[in-house]
């Protein structure tokens, strides 16, 4: 879940980006260091700390660092599907998530699973979206979407914005 504070895409001063791409957790994650960065030598504290939704990029991309030291031939476009489209269950136990698509225009998104049915907290998901275009022809452009999914009982609800490039037909 994205905190109301933290950035969201597409980006309207250049909407063929879509950024965040990957986010991580989000509302007080903890990162810390053992080197003051004041350079206070009098202190008694053996660790600097802080909280914020930036701390989540280190993490991201220590998991990243070990993929990548796990399967030293993998791009970064293969480790990135490792944790993006996996779906973890914060709700209760036993909840369920039914998915809404805002489709892009011009395009066709299907989910090979419309439903989310989770039988306990943490639980992971693995779910698969597919684009296709609907007409062809037109130019090349950005075309921007919503996936989202809402809890059954409509306390949670999480939203992934979509962004698609529009490649010309043959």
């Amino acid at each position: 879940m994205v905190s109301s504070f933290s950035s969201r895409g597409p980006s309207l001063a250049s909407p063929s980006i879509l950024k965040p791409d990957v986010i991580g957790p989000s509302v007080n994650i903890l990162a810390a260091w053992p080197i003051s960065v004041e350079n206070k030598t009098n202190s008694r504290l053996t660790f600097n700390t802080v909280s914020g939704t930036s701390m989540s990029c280190p993490h991201l991309s220590g998991i990243a660092a070990l993929l990548k030291s796990a399967h030293p031939n993998w791009s970064p476009a293969a480790i990135k599907p490792t944790y993006t489209r996996t779906v973890t269950n914060v709700g209760e136990a036993n909840s369920t998530y039914d998915s809404v698509i805002v489709a892009p225009l011009g395009v066709n998104v299907t989910l090979n699973a419309t439903r989310l049915e989770f039988s306990e907290v943490n639980q992971k998901i693995t779910y698969q979206v597919t684009f296709s275009r609907v007409a062809t022809g037109g130019d090349a452009s950005f075309v921007h979407g919503i996936l989202s999914w809402t809890s059954s009982n409509s306390i949670q609800f999480v939203r992934s914005p979509v962004s698609v490039k529009l490649v010309r037909g043959k």
